[in-house]
């Protein structure tokens, strides 16, 4: 049978544990989830580049409505500049936008 110090111990054994999971996913946020974002939903999109990519993306077979900062990220900012309306400034724009959530836009 276990006695109620065993026990207690025990729980303690299980707080600290559950601490130190806690303390490290909040070191490490969590990879992938602004990649999976989607561009329409981003409140950093100047209207410009917003009218640019959704009247773009259907060339390279993207859903606009759908479509992620990782689908961006697939697209490449040379691709990018194909499409009208799009040029350094929005380029520089999502650059801006992808270095705020710790990734690499190229």
């Amino acid at each position: 049978m276990v006695t109620e110090g065993q026990y207690l111990d025990d729980l303690k054994v299980v707080r600290d544990y559950i601490k130190q999971i806690q303390q490290e996913i909040e070191s490490k946020p969590y990879e992938g989830v602004f990649l999976n974002s989607k561009v329409m939903e981003h409140p950093e999109i100047v209207v410009r580049t917003y009218n640019s990519l959704r009247a773009g993306v259907h060339y390279d077979g993207y859903d606009f409505d759908r479509l992620t900062f990782g689908d961006l990220q697939k697209i490449g900012s040379r691709n990018l500049r194909k499409y009208r309306g799009i040029g350094k400034k929005s380029i520089k724009e999502i650059c801006k936008i992808f270095e705020n959530n710790n990734e690499r836009f190229k």
